[in-house]
Order: structure tokens, then C-alpha cells, then sequence
């Protein structure tokens, strides 16, 4: 799959993706950090990649007001900070959700650490909403 990390996701995620398989942009590595919101949202949208970010809530937001014409590859919020240590554990989630789900258009998954230190996945119910009215 691919993915664009915005500039609050260690690219350490994003190398532990690349073994994976996937492909991945960083906005840190790319020397891309302090885009707007909107710009980081259109970017994704123009080259086909999930973003992953800490900022869920600010892309749950534009995605309501996207234009028909522009489609929404997918949002992975993680709910918590990510140590350099915990890079490769949030890796392996990720890449466990690609093995799931074959495409993660129009979706928004939350990714949280758990008391015990595991990463868990859900999917968040709005986009659902978002895209069935």
C-alpha cells in the first residue's frame, strides 16, 4: 500500500513499512514539514496514499468537506505518542492491517497502545457516515 507520514510519525515508522513492502513517503525525510493540514490532505489525495498521523481529528475534518471529484485513500490515526522504540511494533500493526483489509479507501482506522504496551486497531465509525449519506 502507500502511505504518507506526516511530519508528527518518526520516519523509523515508515522504514519498518518499506520491509514490508509498502511504499512510503515521510514529510520529514522529504524535507516537506509545516505544510497546512489541507495542503498534507491534498497531497496524499493527489498521489494515492493513506496518511498516517497523530492529528486525526484535523483530516477527520476536511474529509466531509472533500470535493466529489477527489478520493480519500484512507487516515490511520494513532492515539498515542511513538517513541523511536515503539516505530517498529506500530510498523508490524500497520502492516498487519493491510494483510485485513486489501484496500483502505474511504476508511479512517485508530490505532491506540494498550496498557501492556501492544498497538490495537479499530475502525472509526465516521467514516462510514461520511461516505454512505
Amino acid at each position: 500500500m502507500r502511505f504518507l507520514l506526516d511530519e508528527n510519525i518518526t520516519p523509523k515508522v515508515g522504514q519498518k513499512l518499506k520491509e514490508f513492502g509498502h511504499d512510503v513517503k515521510d514529510l520529514i525525510t522529504s524535507k516537506q514539514f509545516g505544510m497546512k493540514d489541507e495542503e498534507v490532505f491534498m497531497l496524499a489525495c493527489k498521489e494515492q496514499r493513506a496518511i498516517i498521523t497523530i492529528n486525526g481529528r484535523h483530516y477527520i475534518m476536511l474529509i466531509p468537506q472533500r470535493k466529489a471529484d477527489i478520493k480519500h485513500y484512507g487516515l490511520i490515526w494513532v492515539r498515542c505518542q511513538i517513541t523511536i522504540r515503539d516505530s517498529d511494533k506500530l510498523g508490524e500493526k500497520i502492516n498487519e492491517l493491510c494483510n485485513v483489509y486489501c484496500s483502505l479507501d474511504d476508511t479512517i482506522f485508530k490505532i491506540k497502545k494498550t496498557n501492556s504496551g501492544d498497538f490495537v486497531y479499530e475502525e472509526y465509525p465516521y467514516a462510514k457516515a461520511v461516505y454512505n449519506q
